[in-house]
């Protein structure tokens, strides 16, 4: 148990370096995420909303609960587990919303690309844009082009519009706005071939979850039928079953399985995901 925790931990820390250095490079394209307006970004309200201590906080609490009517072994299973699927249920959820925001991103850079061709200015495209979008899209959209109305520096605008929704895609609009404003070139065909990027990455996002999902439904019946099979047998004979989960050896057993449960979904979430 203690080597299959290793190697989960071992393991998720190289997926994190990972994706801090991709996010650094794209960093050191953008600039600092720190706008000249002197609005530090930790005050905007990124998208999509993730709560990091959702998980943790519902497994020390199983954990606590637990604890005070079963042996130890059985309450940091349980907690590891129920931990375990209140952050993949809440990572389901941002990459959910993610994938609608980038549909959005998409339909909206269609409509500017559109109206650039046709002659129209940058700021008179990202307006129409503004008025078709919808929500999530729309306050942030709504926010850049108030605040380059107003004139705000492009470069931080397009800054705080990177920091408030961190997804690649966002990114890379952010960085083809403010090349153009430094250099100006083709908008209208850059800002296509960016429109067909985020498709391609909305589409591939739903393939993976697509094959993924098979992947999930087949462990979690793997993982009802231990449980089954547990119940089974306890209608069966009660007290031997009793026995055993009692016993030190069948509390420290029964524990170590449920935990090895917890690692083995949160390695498939890590394998099957999309980052964001």
């Amino acid at each position: 148990m203690a080597l299959a925790g290793l190697g989960a931990i071992t393991y998720g820390w190289g997926a994190v370096r990972i994706r801090r250095a991709g996010r650094a490079r794209l960093d050191r394209a953008i600039g600092p995420t720190r706008s000249d307006d002197e609005r530090p970004v930790a005050r905007l309200h990124a998208f999509p909303p993730r709560y990091p201590w959702l998980g943790p906080a519902v497994g020390l609490s199983t954990i606590a609960a637990v604890a005070l009517v079963l042996a130890p072994p059985f309450a940091l299973g349980a907690g590891a587990l129920l931990g375990t699927l209140a952050y993949l249920a809440e990572r389901a959820i941002a990459e959910s919303r993610a994938g609608r925001i980038e549909q959005q991103l998409a339909n909206a850079l269609d409509l500017v690309v559109a109206s650039i061709q046709a002659g129209g200015s940058l700021m008179r495209a990202l307006e129409a844009a503004l008025e078709e979008a919808t929500d999530p899209l729309r306050p942030f959209l709504r926010d850049l082009v108030t605040r380059l109305q107003l004139g705000d520096a492009p470069d931080a605008v397009l800054r705080d519009f990177a920091a408030r929704v961190p997804i690649e895609t966002f990114r890379l609009f952010s960085i083809t706005l403010a090349v153009h404003w430094e250099i100006g070139g083709s908008l209208a065909s850059t800002l296509a071939v960016v429109a067909r990027t985020v498709r391609d990455r909305a589409e591939l996002s739903r393939r993976l979850r697509a094959q993924s999902a098979e992947a999930y439904f087949s462990v979690t019946v793997v993982m009802l039928l231990v449980y089954g099979v547990g119940l089974l047998m306890w209608r069966a004979n009660p007290d031997p079953v009793v026995q055993f989960f009692l016993s030190p050896v069948g509390a420290e057993l029964t524990g170590a399985v449920v935990l090895l449960q917890a690692v083995g979904l949160i390695w498939m979430s890590r394998i099957s995901g999309v980052e964001y």
